[in-house]
């Protein structure tokens, strides 16, 4: 079995290195990917996924998804 964490971030600059951290410290072997949904923040938040994304270096994979929308994420397959 494989494990994707969803990470929705809007406005979350704040926040968002430390969740993707906390969620990284506790995976679980099955941990495959972590995707973070930037929805059109207005923060640094993409600047923060990015930096996250240098810094996550463990066999799951980082993603960071940008979306314009509510339905942006239904409409794409990563």
């Amino acid at each position: 079995m494989r494990l994707v964490v969803v990470i929705p971030a809007y406005n979350a600059a704040r926040h968002l290195g430390d969740v993707v951290a906390r969620v990284s410290a506790a995976a679980p072997p099955e941990l495959a990917r972590i995707v973070v949904v930037d929805d059109g923040s207005t923060d640094a938040t993409a600047s923060v996924a990015a930096g996250a994304t240098s810094a996550f270096t463990p066999a799951a994979e980082l993603s960071i998804a940008f979306l314009l929308g509510a339905f942006g994420l239904r409409d794409r397959t990563y």
